[in-house]
């Protein structure tokens, strides 16, 4: 089934088995219960109905190994800095660089569009 329309007349003839709790199989019982429909039914809707947001963890993951990176120099900096081994610094670089990584970070953040 390519699109997200749930077709409650198509024959059901696949099982699928799944691992749950007993505290939340009687919730969902309950549920299906109270929504007048069998626990196929109600699991199948709210599957159907229900938003699932989707990430692109790589990415995110990449700019997260950035992020650490200019944190990990921007320490040494300042360790050298303390020391007195290091007396002038540009930080704008270092200091854009977090921005820019950030932003990207944070539109990685925002859900995708369901396909």
């Amino acid at each position: 089934m390519e699109n997200n329309i749930y077709n409650k007349s198509l024959k059901k003839d696949s099982f699928i088995k799944v691992r749950i709790s007993n505290e939340n199989k009687e919730l969902l019982e309950m549920k299906a219960y109270k929504a007048n429909l069998s626990l196929s039914e109600f699991i199948i809707r709210s599957a159907f109905s229900s938003r699932i947001e989707i990430y692109d963890y790589k990415e995110i993951r990449e700019l997260a190994k950035q992020l650490s990176k200019i944190g990990n120099n921007l320490n040494q900096s300042m360790i050298l800095a303390h020391q007195g081994k290091l007396k002038v610094m540009k930080i704008d670089e270092v200091e854009r660089g977090i921005k820019e990584t950030w932003q990207l970070l944070n539109l990685l953040m925002t859900p995708q569009k369901q396909k």
